[in-house]
């Protein structure tokens, strides 16, 4: 199987799973917004902020990470047992210290609630400290299948995941109360169902695994696995001070009146920049796999090839998500939250920016990992964390959850350069034709502004869509919100149309490009005389069969 075939059979189930991912987080957040308080949304993410950094050191980098670095990389070489060996590793260690870590949430969580200045703060760090745990099991799952390429059960564990959070939190929403304890709830069970699907696959899988006959003992494996786990675990813990710090930062600053709802505020508007991420998110998760098994036969002209493909795809698809918040922030908060969200627009404009930067230094991290030059990562990484800390310490205080992002943005771009910067160990090369999608976004931003000045936007879904509805009851005001939702879609489909119709101008589309759609479209089932429309379309060749 060629590598654009092996892309397109992956990214095919991943792209599924991402839109579903994303239209289902897009729903929870909605939910959250239109049923609890921005106080108790910022409760919850605090908290969750406080876990995700525990985590980090409750498998000592031996469960997950190690079983994505190791079990494609083991496959490439046929060593099998190794393979089997380093699963049953990642689970007795992170079963281990997910336990040692649990104790210590539970034993200092009045401290902890303490420090944010809310002892109210203490139930909720004894529920949420059995994420620990259920995280492990999850994520240990999802891994494994993802570095046998079962793409599709991947897709499935991820997506049931969400909508179990959607469903669960719902149910406990209604039944305990508009609460945050509701939220935990929900959101712990969610993995925990999602999770004990994703073993009854990770099972099965092992048991078919192929039989070989080399030894794998235990003690030369850890050696192997020790020192590359501890080096994710300092790598990880200053990537999530990069994702985590200015949530923990804005709850020690801001007064104690408002740092959990301005939280909850910043994290409504960070969640909705991540669908900058949605395609980069489906070709990353087959791309990495992928490199590290070519690292491990040699194929290096391999990698070099598909990294200038997922490059430009990276530009391609996340250029005309990113035009839309920019230009539409403030009236995406409003429209799809609430009011009380839209003083996060210019958060939403900060950070979507930095993740789109950071979109590009992808490539470089997937490859320093499968070639074990984390040396390099942790450098990059430690520098954007202390950039990231030292700017939040200034900006915070006097600018809130602004300076936040602001942070954030420049903390990106920092790394990013760096990352790039590493191009004569990564071979990672950008297209040469790269200014064909830029120039598309420009002219696509230009109009769709223009446009929407033209008509004044703002006036059309404040005044006039308003006059067509009366608010008099729930329906008539989930009537109008669609109507908003309606109009704004309608902005949004016209700056996509623009873009797409520009790039087609510019023949940004290449061969490969192509294979990759056409193999995905194929994986879904999609008819050949549309296979072949799109090709003729892209190409600009009616010549095409």
């Amino acid at each position: 199987m060629s590598t654009a075939k092996t892309i397109a059979k992956g990214s095919a189930w991943m792209l599924i799973s991402v839109i579903i991912v994303k239209f289902f987080a897009f729903i929870y957040y909605v939910i959250l917004a239109r049923t609890v308080t921005e106080e108790e949304i910022g409760m919850f993410f605090l908290v969750l902020s406080v876990m995700s950094i525990v985590l980090l050191f409750s498998n000592l980098g031996l469960g997950a990470g190690a079983v994505a670095r190791y079990v494609p990389f083991y496959a490439g070489q046929e060593k099998f047992n190794h393979l089997r060996k380093v699963l049953k590793v990642s689970l007795f260690a992170g079963t281990i210290f997910s336990i040692v870590c649990i104790i210590f949430v539970i034993f200092f969580a009045d401290d902890l609630a303490n420090f944010f200045h809310d002892p109210g703060l203490v139930p909720l760090f004894y529920i949420m400290a059995g994420y620990l745990l259920i995280s492990n099991f999850y994520a240990i799952a999802q891994s494994f299948l993802q570095g046998r390429k079962r793409m599709k059960f991947v897709s499935y564990i991820t997506s049931m995941q969400e909508i179990f959070k959607v469903i669960l939190t719902v149910i406990f929403l209604f039944i305990v109360g508009f609460t945050v304890e509701s939220i935990a709830f929900g959101f712990l069970l969610a993995f925990v169902f999602a999770g004990l699907i994703g073993w009854y696959w990770v099972l099965k899988e092992y048991n078919s695994l192929p039989k070989s006959n080399e030894k794998a003992d235990s003690i030369p494996l850890l050696k192997e696995m020790v020192p590359f786990g501890l080096m994710v675990v300092l790598i990880t813990s200053m990537s999530m001070i990069n994702t985590y710090t200015d949530r923990i930062m804005l709850g020690y600053f801001l007064p104690a009146e408002v740092n959990t709802t301005m939280i909850g505020i910043y994290t409504i508007a960070i969640a909705f920049a991540g669908i900058i991420s949605t395609f980069a998110g489906a070709i990353g998760s087959i791309f990495y796999p992928l490199i590290t098994e070519f690292w491990g036969k040699g194929k290096i002209n391999e990698i070099k090839k598909i990294t200038i493909t997922i490059v430009r795809w990276l530009l391609i698809t996340s250029i005309p998500i990113l035009l839309v918040i920019l230009i539409f922030s403030k009236q995406i908060l409003t429209i799809i939250y609430t009011p009380n969200y839209a003083e996060g627009y210019i958060v939403l404009m900060l950070y979507s920016l930095g993740l789109f930067i950071y979109l590009f230094a992808s490539p470089s991290q997937y490859i320093l990992a499968a070639m074990k030059r984390l040396d390099v990562t942790r450098k990059i990484i430690a520098s954007g964390a202390l950039i990231n800390v030292i700017l939040n310490f200034i900006f915070i205080p006097k600018y809130g959850i602004n300076g936040a992002a602001l942070t954030s943005a420049i903390s990106f771009t920092l790394m990013t350069i760096l990352f790039l910067r590493q191009s004569k160990i990564t071979n990672v090369r950008f297209p040469k034709d790269i200014h064909k999608p830029v120039l598309a976004g420009i002219f696509a931003a230009v109009i769709l502004y223009s446009t929407a000045t033209l008509f004044n936007f703002d006036e059309i879904l404040i005044n006039y869509a308003s006059s067509l509805i009366t608010q008099t009851d729930i329906f008539s005001e989930i009537l109008l919100k669609f109507l908003k939702v309606s109009i704004l879609g309608i902005f949004v489909l016209i700056s996509f149309s623009i873009y797409f119709l520009f790039l087609i101008k510019f023949n940004a589309f290449h061969a490969e490009d192509i294979e990759i759609l056409a193999g995905a479209m194929r994986r879904m089932k999609i008819p050949k005389k549309y296979i072949v429309l799109t090709k003729r379309i892209l190409l600009r060749d009616d010549c095409i069969k």
